[in-house]
């Protein structure tokens, strides 16, 4: 029973990893570009029965996923010694820097490491003997984008309901919550819209403007997220306020009680 469960178990475990592999596309061999991240390579299986390899083949499969790559091939590799040969390029074409040496026999490459975000295999067997060939899985990660420098343009006075935030370089702004924006060009942004500018002013009613009870508020804008696969940037622009305790003494700050604390006060 408990060597039931204990293999049970180990099942369970590795399903994810066994999903993983099953939804990976698969390539032969070919004279053909794939503009992918991640996929399994195979030998061309165009020899007797397919499971092997054909003669006179002079294959170029490039992989062009924009950033860098890491191919693994698979323990079992077999080529004919010295005449049927793997070659790799950090690059769009067999003319591109080569990595590491032609390979030939049976043993498998190291992992390959484009870091050009292309690689080109190149592969060439003679008029006669064919192997089992070869499997290789390859991977590309892209780079995480670099964050802007955020700040803000202009302090606003105290009793203010809205605020210029800058960067220091042009984003596409796509708004993922409703609100009211506009763009340096003057454009309204709200909603779901997409806008390449280098400042975003932000309109609010701050509770800071409100009569009421004395408030504390702080602005954070900071990155949320950093999404590697689209290579994009996600931030948020939150005010934080909280009302205090009416016999609370709260440094003053522009004369204004209800905005005291407040860091944004000029």
């Amino acid at each position: 029973m408990r060597a039931t469960l204990r293999h049970s178990l180990l099942l369970l475990l590795a399903a994810p990893l066994l999903l993983q592999a099953q939804v990976l596309p698969e390539f032969n061999m070919s004279d053909t570009t794939v503009t992918i991240c991640k996929g399994i390579l195979l030998d061309s299986e165009a020899g007797p029965g397919g499971n092997i390899y054909g003669n006179n083949e002079d294959l170029t499969f490039t992989i062009d996923a924009g950033s860098t790559i890491t191919m693994v091939f698979q323990p079992t590799f077999c080529l004919e010694q010295g005449y049927d040969r793997l070659t790799f390029h950090d690059g769009p074409t067999i003319n591109s820097p080569q990595i590491g040496p032609v390979y030939s026999g049976v043993v498998a490459p190291p992992p390959i490491v484009a870091t050009s975000g292309v690689l080109t295999i190149h592969f060439v067997s003679d008029q006669s003997v064919a192997y089992c060939g070869f499997e290789a899985q390859w991977r590309a990660e892209a780079e995480p984008p670099v964050p802007p420098v955020m700040s803000i343009v202009t302090p606003p006075a105290c009793n203010s309901s809205g605020l210029t935030v800058g960067f220091s370089y042009a984003i596409p702004l796509r708004l993922d919550r409703c609100g009211r924006f506009r763009t340096e060009r003057g454009a309204s942004a709200g909603g779901h819209q997409c806008h390449t500018h280098r400042v975003l002013r932000w309109f609010h009613r701050a509770a800071a403007a409100r009569r009421g009870p004395r408030v504390r508020s702080q602005l954070s804008l900071h990155t949320v997220l950093q999404d590697r696969a689209a290579r994009s940037l996600r931030f948020a622009l939150v005010l934080h306020t909280h009302r205090t305790n009416t016999g609370e003494h709260l440094p003053r700050a522009g004369g204004d009680p209800r905005c005291a604390g407040h860091h944004l006060c000029g």
